[in-house]
């Protein structure tokens, strides 16, 4: 009986472990940072403090297979506390409480690789693609990209506060440093 369970609890390590990906994202080294414009002119950023990350990539090739990537919109922050609850409140987080992102394809354009891929926010799923790069250096691997979309491509309004007013656009920023294990 003992090896039995002993056998299923390392099927389940061993199928779990398949699941999260094979790249493991340091990150107290990594960085997703979220840039909008207003006016009165300046620039706001937020970071996502918390997320989860499935990757599957090529030990020696570095090519990426599979990429999934989601937070909850708690853990959006951009060190205003009254900003966020305003920010919370306009995207509705109690009705959509995260953002997600699929890789469906890869492409090259030009030399640039480019991943294709669904994002989920406020209850709509849009196509985006996301420039990207990944080296390594020594046993670190640097994962790093950015995109540009219109929060008004996914059915929210433009904020508005008096004379105040966030821009439409957005840019995400991501530099993920971390190790592959496994093939």
């Amino acid at each position: 009986m003992k090896k039995v369970i002993v056998s299923i609890g390392a099927l389940v390590l061993f199928f779990s472990s398949l699941q999260a990906g094979n790249f493991r994202i340091n990150k107290k080294a990594s960085e997703i940072r979220v840039e909008s414009k207003a006016t009165p002119p300046h620039t706001v950023e937020s970071f996502v403090r918390d997320y989860t990350a499935d990757i599957q990539l090529d030990t020696n090739t570095l090519a990426v297979s599979k990429a999934d990537f989601s937070f909850k919109l708690k853990d959006f922050d951009s060190a205003h506390e009254k900003r966020d609850k305003k920010m919370y409140s306009w995207i509705e987080s109690d009705r959509f409480p995260e953002i997600a992102f699929k890789l469906t394809n890869i492409i090259e354009v030009n030399g640039q690789t480019i991943g294709k891929g669904s994002l989920t926010m406020h209850g709509v799923s849009k196509e985006i693609e996301v420039p990207f790069s990944i080296i390594q250096k020594g046993n670190t691997i640097l994962l790093d990209g950015s995109a540009g979309f219109s929060y008004e491509d996914w059915n929210l309004e433009i904020i508005r506060l008096f004379l105040f007013r966030v821009r439409p656009d957005l840019k995400v920023t991501f530099h993920l440093e971390g190790t592959a294990v496994g093939e």
